[in-house]
C-alpha cells in the first residue's frame, strides 16, 4: 500500500506552529489565560484530526 505521510507532516508543523503562537503571542499578553485558551481550542483539534488521518490512511 502507498505510505502518505500528510497527515503526520501535518500534524508535527501544527505543535510546531502551535508552540511559536504561545511563545510569541500568549507570553507577552495579560491575561495569557484566555489567549491560551483560545489558540488551543484552534491549534489541537486540526493537530489531532492530522494524526487521526494518518492512523486511518496508514494502516
Amino acid at each position: 500500500m502507498n505510505q502518505d505521510n500528510f497527515g503526520l507532516i501535518a500534524g508535527v508543523i501544527g505543535i510546531i506552529l502551535y508552540v511559536f503562537t504561545l511563545i510569541f503571542f500568549a507570553w507577552p499578553l495579560p491575561k495569557k489565560i484566555d489567549t491560551v485558551l483560545v489558540i488551543s481550542f484552534v491549534f489541537l483539534p486540526a493537530i489531532i484530526a492530522s494524526f487521526i488521518y494518518n492512523k486511518m490512511y496508514n494502516q
